[in-house]
């Protein structure tokens, strides 16, 4: 295959891909067909298959896609902390800017996400791609001594999973809540005091 042939088979997964992201976190997994992200993305059937064997498949690379898109926002906003235990907080309440602003990412991540894959593989694709800046600060934290935690290997996913469970509560049936938002940031902020002594 030539490389401009690679270089187009490429734009056209890229393509697939962003549209499937854009479709899923709009409407919910259930509410897109196969047609409408072949609609979107300009593609024939023969050219989805070609990438991705059903929409499923499609909805998995969404999912690792929007699950690193979020990381990466994450470790930016916390990477202007010199101290590890403001970094975690930066983290957290990016999360929840996130939520608040595309409540669509919360449903594609933990509510289509644990659907449609099944609790084994969105674990470990959780893993893999969300929780590399809270378990960056955590390390930073326990090499200084500053870790109030016999289980540092834990303690990213328990932040993790509170700030997930605390995000629900933020979004109600009428969209945000802003004064559980408010009660959101104090949790973390308390449960990382708790976990992480001040320098």
């Amino acid at each position: 295959m030539t490389g401009q042939r690679q270089a187009q088979k490429e734009r056209t997964r890229a393509r697939i891909l962003s549209e499937a992201c854009r479709l899923f976190t709009e409407r919910g997994f259930e509410a897109v067909t196969l047609a409408d992200i072949l609609a979107a993305a300009g593609v024939t059937k023969g050219g989805f298959y070609h990438h991705f064997t059903d929409k499923k498949a499609v909805f998995r690379a969404a999912f690792v896609a929007v699950s690193a898109d979020i990381e990466c926002r994450l470790s930016a906003r916390a990477a202007g902390a010199t101290d590890p235990r403001l970094a975690l907080i930066l983290a957290f309440d990016g999360f929840f800017d996130i939520i608040c602003a595309e409540p669509g990412l919360h449903r594609l991540i933990y509510r289509d996400g644990l659907m449609v894959l099944g609790w084994s593989d969105w674990i470990a694709v959780s893993r893999s791609h969300c929780l590399e800046t809270s378990e960056s600060a955590i390390r930073a934290l326990a090499a200084a001594g500053r870790l109030r935690s016999r289980h540092p290997d834990l303690l990213g996913t328990m932040l993790m999973a509170a700030s997930d469970y605390l995000a629900d509560d933020i979004l109600g049936e009428n969209g945000v809540r802003l004064q559980a938002l408010d009660a959101a940031r104090a949790a973390m902020r308390e449960m990382i005091e708790l976990y992480c002594a001040p320098a």
